[in-house]
């Protein structure tokens, strides 16, 4: 090549690499703008399609995106037509499909803020919280029944400009709602101790819940009407008298009829079959010992298949496989019938794997997807580890026991010395940790832990949160606000007898 071809070579791409310099340039200028314009003091977020999972890192994911959390149940479909939904979310928010059966703890928080703050009788189904977890608009699904709503995202748009513009006012906001919820809830120690008063339970049973055929107990959640069903079967053995035994046959009757409903979940059914077979072993309800027997076969079959209970959907909750532990082992006593044990060992024994295995118990029981077990699933394994000691006397279980209590302890108890919903590491442990007293879908998780540490405090096993749970149990059976039918679960723990 010729010097003169050479430098006409040299001149071209001088040409070349400066038109690229100015192309490359331009881009930089128009993206510096426009970065500019999205995180400005505004505060409207850069755009990127932003997907997460709920759990321990969502925060600080939001915190470090800068972007709001738009978090909804991963089995409530958004229905389609909002065009605009997707270029919403893209420019603003991280999106988090929740499966809130995994996260049992942080659900109670939510619904617990949402039914405070207007949300009656529905339950929160999706919602938008702020980089730090504080919750600034919480939707339920009845919410894309109303024709009259704006679209989900014009809501949306309107929640980010919002907190671009008011961000510490919403701040703020946020975080004097969750202290109002908070200061609703009492604590153990602004309750006045009082004398010991076994027949209050009685006369609170039987003045407030007499007629289980009434419509109120027909459509009583199940943690209630179970809860009270079995302080009626309690108080038929310790003080038998016709008002009782003809509470406790009413009581047989209402968890028949809804024992084989339809509409009820499999954690309801196994409730009011507990209730019931505590019923039968006091001799009432004789009716219904057929439907009974049934529903205990087909428990006992699905638990000897895997070991765990699943419900209708394959989704294995911890908390129906320590119900159904706790059924069945009533069922053995009851009939004697061995395979109900053999099954119910099965079981308690992938419970006992779990606790022993992992660093907290999980909601999902045989899942290897993440999930955090909430106070109510520690409570009713502990329920279920005390159960299968009464059926079987081997101390192990008393210590399986024992340590459940003792890891609730040290990862649920509160600074007002008592229990709350979700733990301390839960990714809404900052925003709120309420405590659940009554009883209402569930039995409240503080009764049904405050009879398991009785159990083992009768064996000669002390743990670390008894004398709490004892004095609380205490003053639920005292005249006063307290002793509502509400408190049936922590009434028992009073009433010694199983």
């Amino acid at each position: 090549m010729s010097k003169v071809q050479v430098e006409k070579l040299r001149k071209v791409l001088v040409w070349v690499f400066a038109l690229l310099s100015v192309v490359f340039a331009c881009v930089a200028i128009f993206r510096h703008f426009e970065d500019a314009d999205k995180i400005s003091s505004r505060g409207v977020f850069a755009p990127s399609p932003k997907k997460a999972e709920w759990g321990r890192d969502l925060e600080s994911l939001a915190r470090s995106e800068g972007r709001l959390v738009f978090f909804r149940d991963s089995r409530c479909p958004i229905p389609p037509g909002d065009d605009g939904l997707e270029g919403v979310l893209e420019r603003h928010y991280i999106e988090v499909p929740v499966d809130f059966a995994a996260w049992p703890g942080d659900y109670c928080v939510l619904d617990n803020l949402f039914f405070m703050f207007g949300g009656g009788k529905s339950r929160v189904k999706m919602g938008v919280l702020s980089p730090r977890m504080s919750p600034l608009f919480l939707f339920s699904d009845s919410y894309w029944k109303d024709p009259s709503k704006p679209p989900l995202s014009s809501v949306l748009a309107a929640v980010a400009r919002k907190y671009g513009d008011s961000r510490s006012e919403l701040r703020r906001g946020a975080e004097s709602a969750v202290e109002r919820v908070s200061g609703r809830v009492s604590t153990l120690r602004s309750l006045s101790p009082g004398l010991w008063a076994r027949h209050m339970a009685a006369s609170e049973c039987i003045s407030l819940y007499s007629d289980f055929s009434s419509l109120s107990a027909v459509r009583a959640p199940a943690g209630l009407l179970s809860s009270n069903a079995r302080l009626a079967a309690r108080l038929e053995r310790l003080e038998p008298s016709p008002i009782s035994r003809h509470n406790a046959d009413m009581a047989a009757l209402t968890l028949a009829s809804r024992l084989e409903a339809k509409s009820e979940t499999l954690t309801s059914r196994l409730l009011f079959a507990r209730a019931l077979s505590e019923l039968a072993y006091a001799g009432c309800g004789r009716e219904v010992l057929q439907p009974l027997d049934a529903f205990a076969s087909r428990i006992e079959k699905k638990l000897s298949k895997g070991g765990f209970l699943r419900d209708a959907e394959g989704v294995a909750r911890l908390r129906d496989s320590a119900l159904a532990v706790s059924f069945l082992t009533r069922e053995f006593m009851r009939t004697r019938k061995y395979s109900y044990l053999l099954a119910a060992t099965k079981c308690a024994r992938g419970l006992e794997g779990i606790l022993r295995s992992r660093s907290e118990l999980p909601a999902l029981a045989d899942s290897n997807k993440d999930s955090q077990g909430s106070s109510f699933e520690y409570a009713l394994a502990a329920s279920a580890f005390v159960d299968m000691h009464l059926a079987t006397s081997k101390e192990s279980w008393i210590i399986s026991a024992r340590d459940t209590l003792e890891d609730w302890f040290d990862k649920f108890e509160t600074s007002g010395g008592l229990y709350s919903v979700n733990s301390a590491d839960s990714p809404l442990a900052s925003l709120m940790r309420p405590v659940i007293f009554n009883d209402e879908l569930l039995p409240s998780y503080l009764g049904e832990a405050a009879q398991a540490a009785v159990y083992l405090a009768s064996r000669g096993v002390r743990v670390r949160c008894l004398s709490e749970l004892a004095k609380l149990s205490e003053v639920s059976c005292q005249a006063g606000p307290l002793a509502s039918y509400a408190r049936a679960s922590l009434k028992l723990a009073g009433l010694s007898g199983y």
